[in-house]
């Protein structure tokens, strides 16, 4: 899948509603377009929605913005390993930024969370993500309420997830947003279909 805006193919969206429907969450980047334009797939109601920030806990400058946004992690600079000769950052590694590396720093972590406490549902776990996100608000106020519940908390989210989800389980049916203290009404994106997404 790659984010784009405004469309998702019919197959993607499928398959990411059947994963949802199966408990597994699904988290995607956000999209590098510096928009707040609806961005698929991670729009979706099913995705948690990442956005980017730098070192300072600022967005990047590059990184997709909104509402519909869910939490933000860090996404410039980040170091990865490298299959080519070379790197910039020495033998077999580079840096990089984008959110499509924020988003697996959150799915990482979530993979931890559940590690640390199997017995969570997938509601708990989003509850601990949320609830322990730091506000950065105040290092973004043209983006105040646009980068989610704010930067991934590693430490504290881990910690919530060890001991136990702080909140009640919301009703169903549910969403990822729905554990989040904004909930936003989503309009519905254009849809292409298989045939058109698989020749693209």
């Amino acid at each position: 899948f790659r984010s784009q805006p405004g469309v998702i193919g019919d197959a993607e969206s499928d398959a990411i509603k059947y994963a949802r429907s199966k408990g597994t969450l699904v988290v995607f980047a956000a999209g590098n377009g510096n928009s707040d334009q609806q961005w698929f797939p991670a729009y979706m109601e099913e995705c948690v929605a990442v956005a980017a920030t730098d070192d300072d806990d600022k967005r990047a400058s590059f990184s997709n913005y909104g509402a519909w946004v869910d939490i933000a992690a860090p996404g410039v600079n980040v170091l990865s390993t490298f299959v080519h000769p070379g790197g910039n950052a020495g033998q077999g590694y580079q840096r990089w930024s984008g959110t499509s590396f924020s988003c697996p720093t959150v799915s990482g972590m979530i993979a931890m969370c559940w590690s640390a406490n199997k017995a969570l549902s997938d509601v708990e776990v989003l509850n601990c993500l949320y609830s322990n996100a730091r506000n950065i608000d105040d290092k973004n106020p043209s983006y105040a309420g646009k980068l989610g519940a704010g930067q991934l908390g590693g430490g504290d989210f881990l910690q919530c997830c060890a001991e136990g989800a702080p909140s009640p389980r919301p009703p169903s049916p549910w969403s990822p947003r729905a554990c989040r203290r904004r909930p936003r009404r989503r309009s519905r994106p254009r849809r292409r279909s298989s045939r058109a997404a698989s020749a693209k």
